[in-house]
């Protein structure tokens, strides 16, 4: 599950990311499988410190939205990889805006060099415990 407060090197950065996860997931068929759910919004990053005790840790919503789009039946039989970039879809803000937004992301993250076709989920469906969301499924073109 990855999860980035894009800025627009971050977003080309992960479609490199992207493209390598695809490779090596077909240089390991059929022995690891895997799905990848990522989302994009304003996240903390926090330090943990103890006695002899350190963890960083993330909070916010795309980390929940990015767990949750893992559950959604499209994405449960990865050949050998699939994934799924989504936004929450506030209550006051337009459908309209959050797909432009995801268009654009996904432009940036699965665009015309991708190793990846898309598929927009058009309209904004329930994830649980986290709201209305709009996402994109991610399938490798070599699996079709």
């Amino acid at each position: 599950m990855f999860c980035v407060g894009f800025a627009p090197p971050a977003v080309l950065l992960l479609g490199q990311i992207l493209g390598r996860l695809h490779d090596l997931s077909f240089e390991m068929t059929p022995e690891y499988k895997y799905r990848i759910g990522l989302s994009y919004g304003e996240v903390h990053v926090l330090h943990i410190q103890g006695n002899g005790y350190s963890e960083w840790s993330t909070v916010g919503e795309p980390i929940h939205i990015a767990k949750r789009l893992l559950e959604i039946g499209s994405m449960q039989n990865p050949n050998p990889v699939c994934a799924a970039l989504g936004l929450s879809v506030a209550n006051e803000e337009p459908v309209l805006e959050v797909t432009e937004r995801l268009r654009y992301l996904l432009s940036m993250v699965a665009g015309f060099a991708s190793r990846y076709d898309h598929i927009l989920n058009r309209e904004p469906q329930e994830l649980k415990g986290v709201g209305l969301g709009l996402w994109a499924l991610l399938q490798s073109k070599d699996q079709q």
